[in-house]
């Protein structure tokens, strides 16, 4: 099956109840994913998510960053992921965290942001959470 990457497919269906500052951060973060991410084979799309395919240690996991939750929740100051990995005896788990972003940032830049630190590899390193996340989705604490 071939890569899907379709970065509008993350936003919610009906843009127009935001604010308009809203919108344009939203419209710009699927811009980005767009111009970003367009020939990154690690990277898909799916209803609500973008799917970031990583490694933890030599061990693969995938960073789920629920789009459509993250912008639900807009006003708690979270950035939503979770990390999927299997473990050693083939057990898949998933583990989710709330990465905190400033609320005064607009949440489509907020998303921009989180993505552009995966592509630059530097996400295990500059958000501790994350670390820790990878190494229980794969068994490795």
């Amino acid at each position: 099956m071939g890569r899907r990457f379709r970065p509008e497919e993350t936003l919610p269906t009906n843009l127009n109840r935001f604010d308009k500052p809203t919108r344009k951060s939203l419209k710009w973060f699927t811009e980005v994913l767009s111009e970003e991410f367009r020939d990154d084979e690690r990277v898909s799309t799916e209803k609500g998510n973008v799917i970031f395919s990583d490694d933890n240690g030599g061990q693969p996991v995938k960073w789920v960053l629920h789009v459509s939750k993250t912008v639900k929740l807009r006003g708690n100051g979270h950035v939503k992921i979770s990390v999927i990995g299997t473990t050693e005896c083939g057990a898949l788990n998933r583990e989710t965290v709330c990465v905190h972003r400033s609320p005064s940032v607009p949440i489509g830049d907020s998303l921009v942001a989180w993505a552009m630190v995966f592509k630059s590899g530097e996400h295990l390193t500059s958000i501790s959470t994350l670390k820790a996340a990878a190494s229980r989705a794969t068994g490795r604490t």
